[in-house]
């Protein structure tokens, strides 16, 4: 039949795959200790700026009411196409109530400082001398975080 001698496919070496390299456990452990880092401090960080936030806006709260009746105005007038004689029962009604709820905190405040005040002294004449000292700092810093300007110790209490 055919006198042609059959083609061969070439003999090749069996082909050698390189091994993987392995990452040592050392540099994965920092890879993950980085993002874990930098990951934290990102939510550190925009937890302590949300937390100023919120205590520089109601440390200011009686100062930009002016504003706050205007922002709220805007929103509900908007948000329910409100005519213009609705809007401005609404913008009348808003600062109505803003005004009350200034008064409110005014009025709340001074017994607020008094009950502090109160919860600290009680405490404090349990306690000797310096577990005394330690417990009137970390709850003047307690008071300082949770009711911004309210709790002065010392009879210097807050004049808002």
């Amino acid at each position: 039949m055919n006198s042609e001698p059959e083609p061969t496919a070439p003999v090749s070496e069996p082909t050698r795959t390189l091994p993987k390299p392995r990452r040592s456990r050392w540099r994965i452990a920092l890879q993950m200790a980085l993002i874990l880092l930098i990951f934290g401090g990102g939510v550190l960080t925009g937890g302590a700026l949300t937390v100023k936030f919120i205590r520089h806006r109601m440390e200011n709260f009686e100062e930009q009411s002016d504003t706050m009746v205007e922002r709220l105005h805007w929103r509900i007038t908007r948000k329910y196409d409100l005519n213009e004689e609705q809007s401005a029962q609404v913008k009348q009604a808003l600062r109505k109530n803003l005004d009350d709820l200034i008064e409110l905190r005014r009025e709340f405040r001074p017994r607020l400082a008094a009950e502090l005040g109160t919860i600290e002294e009680d405490i404090a004449v349990i306690l000797d001398e310096p577990k005394r000292q330690e417990w009137r700092e970390n709850f003047r810093s307690f008071c300082e975080i949770t009711f911004p300007g309210v709790y002065q110790p010392n009879g210097a209490e807050s004049t808002e």
